[in-house]
């Protein structure tokens, strides 16, 4: 659904949801809001107004960024890894592969293969990656605050860095966190531990993240700056 405020084109997103979230979307600005399925038409669009010098102050940032070259899977193409930026190499092979170190990143394939084979190549050995990283963090983190996940699993997530299901005790972490540093992969893991105990974001919330990882606030801005979206927790 589109709605227009101020002359701004939103798209409206009825979500199974509590609260409502507004996102400035990479690359063009585009706005987006995701609200619960209750609230009315009127309180969206009020909601809306109040935040429209915030919108337009977050446009005008997105346009005076550089232009950033749309990832092809190419020699030359730059990829982010854990915070580290890599410069990607394809080596024709016969037998598929993907490897980073030294600021380099080696992609092996068949000459012929499409940009969608070849991303999924570098997509299934970042995905293990990432899990490797995740599996000691998440570790650490039970241990300190004695908060137990049943099992995590990586996927790719639009709007979320993070979700967890408090009945099952199953994390969920968004692939994209491949890209982030590993201070804010952790913010992202005792975030999702957190509402293992508590499902909201109150004050029972914040306190075990004040209590856990003083730091809580400013890692969450950092894992929000620069990404591809601004999702949220």
């Amino acid at each position: 659904m589109k709605l227009y405020v101020a002359d701004i084109e939103i798209e409206l997103i009825r979500k199974n949801i509590k609260n409502m979230h507004l996102y400035v979307l990479r690359p063009d600005g585009k706005i987006r809001v995701t609200a619960p399925f209750r609230l009315s038409e009127e309180k969206i669009i009020s909601f809306i107004s109040s935040r429209i010098d915030w919108i337009k102050e977050q446009q005008e940032k997105l346009n005076a960024e550089p232009h950033v070259k749309p990832i092809t899977y190419s020699s030359g193409d730059k990829l982010i890894i854990f915070g580290n930026t890599y410069i990607l190499d394809v080596i024709e092979s016969q037998k598929n592969s993907f490897i980073f170190f030294d600021g380099k990143a080696e992609l092996y394939c068949k000459s012929n293969a499409t940009k969608e084979q070849r991303q999924a190549i570098v997509e299934k050995a970042l995905r293990a990656a990432l899990y490797e990283k995740v599996k000691p963090l998440l570790e650490k983190w039970e241990s300190i605050t004695q908060l137990k996940a049943s099992s995590f699993q990586i996927k790719k997530m639009k709007t979320r860095w993070g979700t967890c299901n408090t009945r099952t005790k199953k994390i969920w972490l968004n692939f994209e966190l491949v890209t982030k540093q590993t201070e804010c992969i952790e913010y992202v893991i005792m975030h999702e531990l957190a509402h293992l105990s508590v499902p909201n974001h109150g004050k029972d919330f914040i306190y075990i993240m004040q209590k856990y990882m003083p730091s809580w606030q400013a890692l969450r801005d950092a894992l929000n700056d620069n990404s591809n979206n601004n999702l949220s927790n």
